[in-house]
């Protein structure tokens, strides 16, 4: 049976975050390089009409079972299309619905695969059990960190290593250092507060301003309520809504200090230091395998920033090239050798 597309993207996508948009664009581009038309690719989404518009993509409503069950028999492959799917730390919800679609993949006769994931933590035995089965079905399988390479082993399934895929994206030159600690922080107990405090200090005891850059509405939200209470009194607070303006706000960083996941890649992407803080895994994962130093509240960020390098031109274009290969190899596989 002849099918109207060849692969169907499932992720984070239309939530506006801009760590998930990411991905999702560079996978269609990935997709596109590796000789798809754009008319062949599909995304569930929680915003259709946005994705559709932005990438010139089919899409349709992730929360329309119907739809997207529709969708899947009109394509030969489902990808599980990167980022922390399959972790039941936000809720139980997540990696049941990624189940959910792998298993409505199945049932419509369209190839599961995985490319891009970070797989774990998991609190409950239960959510464990549904990651395990969901990728069990998924051939093959892509991870972009070690300790989920080592966890797939652990369940006896194989796994091949390779760079997130928005290593792939073009975000523009390395940019020159200036005067400027570049902040992000997300909602995750003391530990946001606390590295909120170390890095006003940074930027005051070195006479740098201080730009809050939030990747999600409640990066954003938080960022203001510690404003508000006077934390962060003197911060610049800007939401990024997208990585294709990120350049533009990266403008003149000392150092950027993060929590998010690809707040850490662009910043590696544009060439600046960093100092990693790791409220998750995958983070420190990151962090460990670009030499990124961390921050964890047993010392001063003035003695971890003392560590952080700008990477070398090198090492970009490595991983650029790791990912675009293990991306057509698997999209060959995935489609049977096409």
């Amino acid at each position: 049976m002849t099918r109207r597309y060849d692969v169907a993207l499932c992720g984070y996508y239309g939530f506006g975050n801009v760590g998930d948009e990411m991905i999702l664009h560079a996978i269609v581009e990935l997709a596109h390089e590796s000789g798809l038309k754009k008319d062949r690719i599909l995304a569930l989404s929680a915003s259709p009409r946005q994705t559709e518009e932005e990438l010139l993509i089919a899409s349709v409503n992730r929360w329309r079972p119907k739809s997207a069950l529709r969708a899947l028999r009109e394509s030969r492959t489902l990808l599980l299309g990167g980022g922390g799917l399959l972790q039941d730390v936000t809720s139980l919800r997540s990696p049941l619905y990624y189940w959910g679609v792998v298993m409505e993949s199945r049932i419509a006769g369209c190839r599961p695969w995985a490319f891009g994931q970070s797989v774990g933590p998991f609190h409950k035995k239960i959510s464990e059990r549904i990651a395990r089965d969901a990728l069990r079905r998924c051939s093959p399988r892509i991870v972009r960190d070690t300790p989920s390479q080592r966890l797939l082993s652990k369940w006896g399934l194989s796994a091949d290593l390779a760079p997130d895929p928005a290593f792939a994206l073009d975000v523009g030159p390395p940019i020159e250092s200036g005067d400027v600690v570049i902040l992000n922080i997300r909602p995750w107990g003391n530990l946001s507060v606390e590295i909120a405090r170390e890095a006003a200090a940074y930027a005051q005891k070195h006479g740098y301003a201080l730009r809050c850059l939030a990747l999600s509405p409640d990066d954003e939200a938080l960022s203001k309520g510690l404003q508000s209470s006077g934390l962060l009194a003197k911060a610049e607070i800007v939401r990024l809504t997208s990585w294709k303006t990120a350049a533009s706000l990266f403008a003149g960083v000392a150092l950027a200090v993060g929590m998010r996941f690809h707040f850490l890649v662009l910043t590696l992407l544009l060439g600046a230091k960093a100092v990693a803080v790791p409220y998750d895994p995958k983070v420190e994962s990151l962090a460990e395998s670009w030499s990124i130093p961390v921050w964890n509240g047993e010392r001063a960020l003035e003695e971890v920033a003392e560590n952080a390098r700008r990477p070398s031109a090198k090492e970009i274009a490595d991983a650029k090239h790791r990912v675009r290969a293990s991306f057509q190899s698997a999209l060959k596989e995935a489609l049977g050798g096409r």
